[in-house]
């Protein structure tokens, strides 16, 4: 999902930062409006982005200047809203820096496929799915897998939009699936199993976040 340097205009990238800064900033003031008084509410966002970081830390480089690996960011979504989680996606690509992870012309690209896609399709799946009657381990499932291939799908769009190796979208998302569709397999798994045993162990948690 990183996209380096140079694997875009910069005028695009300019484009992303200017859409994943609106977000951002939305999800600061959401995010100290619902933190505010409330040290659990700050505590499970350390968590998160803990978790998200971990996840996209380690990767497998990719020939076009990209990588692929979990995203953890649909379950942070489902916790923490489509909002807040593409500030907390900030956090963790500016932390990823210091590791020579990502680029600085395309940090805002990052967040945007990371954070608001990733985020907001994973939240989108799960509580659609929840209202049609399916149980929490399938929402789940189908939240985790589906918004993790959403972030790639985004990715794939911005390369192809790109144009720097003339390659097409389908180029871009062929070539991710191979090594992508076992990780968001298992991303759909862990975030069905993690809910379910919140439901059947931790009840409170679930409904302090108001997750169904």
């Amino acid at each position: 999902m990183h996209l380096a340097d140079g694997t875009m205009p910069l005028i695009q990238a300019a484009g992303y930062g200017a859409i994943s800064a609106g977000f951002v900033a939305a999800g600061v003031k959401k995010y100290y409006k619902n933190s505010s008084g409330n040290p659990d509410y700050k505590i499970i966002s350390g968590v998160f982005t803990a978790f998200v970081f971990i996840s996209t830390v380690f990767e497998i480089p990719m020939p076009f200047g990209s990588s692929e690996h979990p995203t953890g960011t649909p379950l942070m979504a489902i916790f923490l809203g489509p909002l807040i989680t593409p500030f907390l996606s900030l956090m963790v690509l500016l932390l990823e820096l210091f590791l020579r992870e990502g680029a600085v012309t395309t940090l805002g690209a990052n967040v945007f496929s990371l954070g608001v896609v990733g985020g907001t399709v994973g939240w989108l799946l799960y509580n659609t799915s929840r209202k049609m009657g399916l149980n929490i381990f399938l929402a789940g499932l189908i939240a985790g897998m589906l918004g993790d291939l959403s972030v790639y799908l985004a990715t794939a769009g911005q390369l192809a939009l790109g144009n720097m190796e003339g390659r097409s979208f389908y180029y871009y998302f062929l070539f991710y699936l191979p090594g992508q569709i076992p990780l968001a397999v298992v991303e759909g798994i862990f975030t069905g199993i993690a809910l379910n045993f919140l439901k059947k162990r931790r009840p409170g948690t679930l409904e302090k976040f108001n997750i169904q």
